[in-house]
């Protein structure tokens, strides 16, 4: 019966399984085109942003043809019909920022190059179910290339007096120092790795954040030697005599000024204001070297500035002197292109005792030199950085001035007259900018270079002096004039030499640079 019939049809399981099975067939199918689309888009897609990441890494070693050299790499690994976008801009190391803020568009001085490229992918079965017949790949890679340079104002063994050396340090350290020729070249000829000794000195001074919180911590000579003694005995942080250099270093004593003062005054660091204290990788992973002598007298120079300097007649019997240091700006850097140093500024009142019957009171002024790193071209076998450096002025005059004016930056000087003495003031004006080229070899060999204007002031001066004598004075006029003239045109020697434990030179800027990294481009996001 047909009412009968459709009952049992709808009761009857035989062959149920072939439905379900037909139905989960498709399914099958439709889920194993899926994940062979899949396979295949992420398979592409990884190769993509593996060409992206080689275009980077290329193109920040020639950002002035970025694109030029993403297209090329492209083309050789295959691609032909991607977009591509490449934007030159600088990277900014600093872990505060995030990732994506550590990079900023700009085309001036990149150092680092962002590569984006899209293209599209066809797809295989996902059209049989109704899915589109291609998809859109996407990848992006940032690149950067961080060379650093560590220079400073360079002191020359040549004109180092240790005698001078002592009694001028001595002054500003507040001990008294008894060096050799010998200790000081170990000074000037050893060099330290700066993450090391920043690494110490940030335990000494109980900072543990960030290099940026070291910079602006204040620290004293003390500090400033513990952490280089330390940094000394560091295997493999030295080069040059670190063994001498530490002898030297012990020979210091201990300095009886206390005097602090933020570090970021002597020294520039920030290529590491965002980086974390111990988060990079010390021995010359960065290239950054300090000079033993260079960091001790800057930091010395800083602690003494504004404070009269009793030199006595360190200069000779016959001349007293009297200085005053300027205030402090960086005289060492671990930077990058753009970064400067000065030499210090200085102020000295010097006094001529002309055969015990006149006294002739001179006044030194001289200006800061700067040196400005311009670019870090890191040619193999050629010019790693380019440096354009510049004197200061110097201007020296007869008449005398008070210890407090010299101490008094903040107003300029105006030195009082001697009735007995007159003469046209002299000067030596600022030299330069003119650029200086290190090679690799200039760097291994501490070879100092510099830019230098007339130098004989002192000499000049002599020539210019009038003493205006009456009475018994007057019949000795020419033996008091040739004697003054001599005494006064033999000081530059002498003054240089002084000022060259200070890391100074009147009218020449003198540069020294004492590591430079040029990095293996790193991709960097």
């Amino acid at each position: 019966m047909p009412g009968f019939r459709t009952r049992r049809f709808w009761r009857d399981t035989d062959g149920a399984i072939s439905i379900v099975a037909a139905i989960s067939l498709f399914f099958l199918l439709a889920l194993a085109a899926i994940v062979i689309d899949i396979g295949s888009l992420y398979f592409q897609r990884r190769n993509l942003q593996a060409a992206t990441d080689a275009a980077a890494l290329a193109a920040v070693q020639n950002p002035a043809n970025a694109m030029a050299v993403a297209t090329d790499v492209f083309s050789r690994n295959g691609y032909s019909d991607e977009t591509l976008t490449v934007t030159p801009g600088v990277y900014a190391a600093d872990e505060s920022l995030s990732a994506a803020a550590r990079f900023t568009p700009q085309s001036d001085s990149a150092d680092a190059i962002r590569v984006s490229a899209t293209m599209p992918q066809h797809t295989y079965l996902a059209t049989l179910f109704g899915l589109g017949p291609s998809a859109t790949l996407a990848a992006t890679a940032t690149a950067a290339r961080l060379p650093t340079i560590s220079f400073g104002a360079g002191t020359r063994l040549a004109s180092l007096d240790n005698g001078l050396a002592n009694a001028l340090l001595g002054q500003m350290l507040g001990s008294s120092i008894n060096l050799s020729a010998i200790d000081y070249n170990a000074l000037l000829t050893t060099n330290v790795d700066a993450l090391t000794f920043l690494n110490n000195l940030a335990a000494i001074v109980n900072v543990s954040g960030s290099y940026q919180q070291l910079a602006a911590s204040n620290v004293s000579m003390g500090q400033i030697m513990e952490a280089m003694a330390q940094t000394l005995d560091t295997s493999g942080a030295a080069s040059g005599d670190p063994a001498n250099a530490a002898l030297a270093l012990q020979g210091l004593g201990t300095p009886t000024n206390v005097t602090t003062a933020p570090l970021s005054q002597f020294v520039d660091l920030s290529p590491l204001a965002g980086r974390s204290i111990g988060g990079i990788g010390e021995i010359n992973d960065t290239g950054a070297q300090f000079n033993v002598m260079s960091i001790l007298s800057a930091g010395a120079r800083t602690v003494a500035q504004g404070h009269l300097i009793d030199l006595g007649t360190s200069l000779g019997s016959t001349i007293t002197t009297h200085l005053t240091i300027g205030s402090p700006m960086a005289q060492i850097a671990n930077g990058q292109v753009g970064s400067s140093i000065h030499t210090a500024q200085i102020r000295m009142s010097l006094t001529v005792n002309v055969l015990n019957l006149l006294t002739i009171p001179l006044y030194l002024e001289a200006a800061s030199g700067q040196a400005t790193v311009t670019a870090l071209p890191c040619r193999p076998g050629g010019t790693l950085a380019e440096i354009d450096a510049s004197s200061g002025l110097a201007t020296l005059q007869f008449g005398s001035v008070s210890d407090a004016q010299l101490e008094n930056f903040s107003t300029p000087v105006t030195p009082t007259a001697s009735p007995l003495v007159s003469g046209s003031p002299i000067s030596i004006g600022a030299a330069g900018p003119t650029s200086l080229s290190f090679s690799q070899a200039d760097i291994d060999a501490g070879v100092i270079k510099s830019v230098s204007a007339n130098t004989t002031i002192f000499a000049s001066l002599g020539t210019n002096l009038r003493l205006n004598l009456s009475g018994l004075l007057a019949a000795l006029l020419g033996t008091l004039t040739s004697t003054a003239t001599g005494l006064i045109s033999q000081l530059d020697g002498p003054v240089n030499n002084l000022l060259t434990a200070l890391g100074l030179q009147l009218g020449t800027m003198d540069v020294r640079v004492f590591g430079a990294s040029c990095r293996t481009p790193t991709l960097v996001g």
